[in-house]
């Protein structure tokens, strides 16, 4: 399982080179995640959403462990559904997903990068079910520590 500190560390490094997006934040299932994003200020958007990432561990003996984690995080921006719709608010945060995509693409090949990304597991998709007043773009991909 992949340090959990670390990985939001470098998620959080990406996201502050990135001058779109405003900050960073560890997304839970916990209770009352809902409101705290919720409580998130639209001026404060778009902004990186990081889930922890899900280990899987796959072994054909016990000296050949590896573990791979697939992880998404989610670059979202609030808006009034009074003002704009979601479709506009793809077209906005579509350059700091691609960014955000890039700079992992990057630093994940750097030959003593902190992670290393698994061939073609990169997803993206659009996002505007996320919360009633968020739209946006999830990226998946997976990674070896």
């Amino acid at each position: 399982m992949v340090n959990l500190q670390k990985y939001i560390e470098f998620c959080r490094g990406l996201a502050e080179r990135i001058p779109d997006i405003k900050s960073a934040m560890l997304v839970t299932t916990e209770q009352g995640m809902a409101d705290r994003i919720a409580r998130i200020p639209e001026a404060d958007t778009p902004l990186l959403l990081v889930l922890p990432p899900i280990a899987k561990v796959s072994a054909s003996n016990p000296d050949a462990v590896r573990e791979v984690n697939s992880a998404v995080v989610f670059v979202m921006q609030k808006f009034n559904q009074r003002d704009t719709t979601a479709g506009q608010v793809l077209i906005e945060s579509q350059r700091a997903a691609e960014e955000f995509k890039n700079l992992l693409i990057r630093e994940t090949a750097r030959p003593c990068g902190a992670f290393s990304l698994e061939p073609d597991t990169i997803d993206i998709m659009p996002e505007t079910e996320f919360f009633a007043s968020w739209a946006g773009w999830s990226i998946g991909f997976a990674f070896t520590e």
